[in-house]
């Protein structure tokens, strides 16, 4: 993406977790086979679709973005701050998929403070349950179109990426998770004039629906149980990948870095931590089996107060996101 003003985009394939239900197929069977790969672009398919009502409106969803993307180009501002990913970002639309989503409440209002406080212009491109090959479809001229030549065109931008998680629990193993995020940052440097790239570490998870690794995966066998192992591998080798990036663009006015601000957002494993976790859990999920929320309490390893639902940052959370973004790459903090 060229991008001529001082811009931030963000790019966080974070994050709503699509386990397939309805009419539509798993996106990677048993054996490991998906049916899309992490690292070119395709659009939303049945097979990485909840329902197809849901793949119908995808594009939908898509054009909305291509359109603020347009506008933006067209009156570009100093110092812009452009957001590129999934739900964790669509929910400074108040958002999912399109719409409104009580999840989102204030999380609007939380970006709009930062982004005076900053002076920064903002665009929000992001579409909940994306995964690294649909952003790589959404940012392409010939697909989705939401990068058109006038953004990719802006110089002095900073652009932030957080893309993966979906991956993760649609099936895809973490080295091809850390490969497909590597593909869009490899695109952006490729596209675009922006300065910098600033990826985000995925932000680590919790909740139940954990199919990590197809089960006959023995490469899968370490990630069994909890996002929280094959998140940090993911990130190990998205950082091994960026650093030599960085290094291959010294010198050349480019900065790429890995900017990790999950740390927060996890949950302290105690025996304290574990009973108010699975107190959340009883009053989210009556009618569970005590041992089974049980087992969920001691898996899920965030904090609930940021993440209520234990996958996506609620208004505090967005809070803490931005302001540890603002402390690596801003010269102000909220």
């Amino acid at each position: 993406m060229s991008c001529g003003r001082s811009a931030v985009v963000f790019i966080l394939v974070t994050t709503t977790c699509l386990a397939v239900k309805g009419n539509n197929p798993p996106l990677c069977d048993a054996s490991g086979h998906c049916f899309e790969n992490a690292t070119i672009p395709s659009p939303r398919t049945e097979y990485s679709t909840r329902t197809k009502q849901q793949l119908s409106q995808w594009p939908g969803v898509v054009v909305k973005n291509q359109e603020r993307a347009l506008q933006f180009a067209a009156s570009p501002e100093q110092n812009a701050l452009i957001f590129l990913g999934d739900s964790i970002f669509e929910s400074y639309l108040g958002t999912s998929f399109g719409k409104p989503i009580e999840r989102a409440e204030g999380v609007g209002e939380v970006m709009s403070h930062f982004a005076i406080f900053h002076e920064l212009s903002t665009l929000v491109l992001a579409v909940s349950g994306d995964q690294t090959q649909h952003l790589l479809w959404r940012l392409q001229s010939d697909g989705g179109g939401e990068m058109p030549a006038t953004l990719r065109r802006l110089e002095r931008a900073t652009i932030v990426l957080l893309i993966g998680t979906n991956n993760l629990a649609a099936g895809y193993t973490p080295a091809d998770v850390a490969l497909g995020v590597l593909a869009v940052v490899d695109f952006l440097l490729l596209s675009c004039r922006a300065k910098r790239v600033v990826v985000l570490a995925l932000l680590p998870r919790g909740d139940e629906l954990r199919r990590i690794c197809p089960p006959k995966q023995p490469r899968c066998s370490p990630f069994a149980g909890s996002f929280l192992p094959a998140v940090d591998h993911v990130n190990a080798a998205v950082k091994t990948g960026v650093e030599a990036r960085a290094a291959a663009h010294a010198g050349h006015e480019r900065l790429v870095s890995f900017v990790d601000c999950g740390a927060g957002f996890r949950f302290p494993l105690n025996e304290t931590n574990i009973v108010a976790s699975s107190k959340h859990t009883r009053e989210r999920r009556a009618g569970r089996r005590h041992g089974a929320m049980a087992v969920s309490a001691e898996r899920s390893e965030v904090d609930i107060e940021l993440m209520p639902d234990k996958l996506h940052p609620n208004a505090a959370g967005h809070k803490l996101l931005l302001n540890c973004l603002a402390e690596k790459i801003l010269t102000r903090a909220t």
